[in-house]
């Protein structure tokens, strides 16, 4: 049996299933209840919606990690402004003075600066701790919340969308996809909220600092803002393509798995192996164009602060040569022009996260929407007496509306009569005890268990 295409396996696993479906052994599996493409994100500004508003429960916490994240940056801003007395005391620019008060020896002078600014980075530890352990607390229960609403959806939908979604598929959006979005939560939503703060806070004391050396830096900015934006860009794409790879090859070892006794009796072992070697190939491309543009974020920003940084040195020193500037200030604003750029750096490389997350969010949402199994049924069995007269009238049905399997079928059987069904393989015996069980919705006709519809 030769193996198939790559494109065929994309097709019945994941990517475009929108055809009848044959399991990786021939047999026959039934068209998805709609057509899913996982290329890239449908709406991105409802899925963000709809990811907050599973930590909106959390609203007091979430205003102690902004707190936290506030305080933890006026302590790393603050910590770094420091400096600048210190620097001027020492280099006699003036005198040993800090914060109003004067000093006679150079220890005390160093013992003061040594307590404040251990208080000031304490303060800012104490902080960073207690953002991290609130906003783990928040999204590890808004995660166990998708969980949870994710299998019971599951445990709704009709037997028609299993169909239609190989396990391994089901199972990556449990894991893969939920794991991505966890990773989102708890740690880029809270990396960009506090560069955002940083990168405010750095700018305002970058002004306070010295002006001309700001717009220097400043002047950096739209090529941060470009090269990471493409970067970006490209590695959302690649990141998408990864998770579906990764879904479409789940999928596959889960039926090859589960069908060994098959692929034994078949002698189809060389098949599988050339058709997931094929599956595992398009896996690592995928995933080392989205790591590869993912990596460089980081090198690539961090190279062009370095020029920043060199040439905001060059041209503080020379202000400081002509008295525009003291040491103090060009070494606290040094600091500042790293610092500035960093948040940007984190920012930037956090976009690839939010990408794969984000296509992971609308397969998990793509679940949770999919239309439930009606409960209409008004006659219970519990006080029947079953006698099991089953009828089955003019019964027309099909899994795809264009291909008809059952056409005008009329059935009965007796109570305690036995019957059995013959056929070649597609002629639609398992159909019949599908739409007997009321697995599918049949498309005309009537079926009755003792003078009663199925569908009451």
């Amino acid at each position: 049996m030769s193996s198939r295409t790559l494109e065929e396996l994309q097709k019945q696993y994941n990517q475009k299933p929108q055809e009848k479906k044959r399991g990786a052994f021939g047999g026959r599996r039934h068209p998805p209840h709609e057509p899913r493409n996982t290329s890239k994100p449908k709406d991105m500004k409802k899925t963000i919606g709809r990811l907050l508003s599973y930590l909106a429960p959390y609203k007091f916490r979430l205003i102690l990690v902004v707190v936290c994240i506030l305080v933890s940056t006026v302590a790393s801003l603050m910590g770094a402004y420091i400096m600048r007395p210190i620097i001027n005391g020492l280099v006699g620019q003036k005198a040993l003075s800090f914060f109003g008060f004067s000093f006679n020896s150079i220890l005390h002078y160093l013992a003061a600066i040594l307590v404040v600014v251990g208080i000031v980075y304490l303060v800012g530890v104490v902080s960073s701790y207690l953002q991290f352990r609130l906003m783990l607390s928040v999204t590890l229960k808004s995660i166990e919340k998708i969980r949870n609403e994710l299998f019971q959806k599951l445990e709704k939908l009709p037997v028609r969308f299993f169909d239609g979604d190989s396990n391994g598929e089901i199972m990556s959006r449990f894991t893969n996809d939920v794991d991505n979005i966890d990773v989102m939560l708890h740690n880029t939503v809270i990396s960009l909220f506090s560069g955002s703060i940083l990168l405010l806070g750095t700018f305002g004391m970058m002004l306070v600092t010295n002006i001309w050396l700001t717009l220097v830096t400043v002047f950096f900015v739209p090529v941060f803002l470009k090269l990471g934006g493409f970067i970006a860009k490209k590695s959302g794409k690649y990141y998408i393509g990864q998770q579906a790879a990764l879904g479409t090859m789940n999928g596959y070892i889960e039926e090859t798995v589960s069908g060994q006794k098959v692929v034994k009796v078949f002698n189809h072992e060389e098949t599988c192996l050339e058709e997931f070697s094929l599956l595992n190939q398009d896996l690592r491309q995928k995933q080392f164009k989205a790591q590869f543009y993912g990596g460089i974020m980081g090198p690539v920003l961090g190279n062009t602060s370095q020029i920043s940084y060199a040439l905001t040195a060059g041209l503080g020193g020379v202000l400081c040569l002509h008295g525009l500037c003291d040491i103090g200030a060009l070494a606290v604003f040094v600091n500042y022009s790293r610092q500035f750029t960093r948040p940007i750096d984190m920012i930037s490389q956090q976009m690839s996260t939010i990408f794969a997350a984000l296509a992971g969010a609308e397969r998990v949402f793509a679940i949770m929407d999919s239309e439930p199994e009606t409960e209409e049924g008004q006659v219970f069995s519990e006080g029947l007496r079953m006698r099991g007269d089953v009828v089955l009238k003019d019964v027309t049905f099909g899994y795809d509306p264009e291909k008809v399997v059952l056409k005008g079928i009329s059935l009965y059987a007796h109570p305690g009569q036995k019957i059995a069904f013959v056929g070649s393989t597609g002629a639609g015996k398992t159909t019949v005890t599908n739409v007997l069980n009321r697995f599918y919705e049949i498309d005309k006709g009537t079926i009755t268990i003792d003078d009663i519809p199925i569908q009451e």
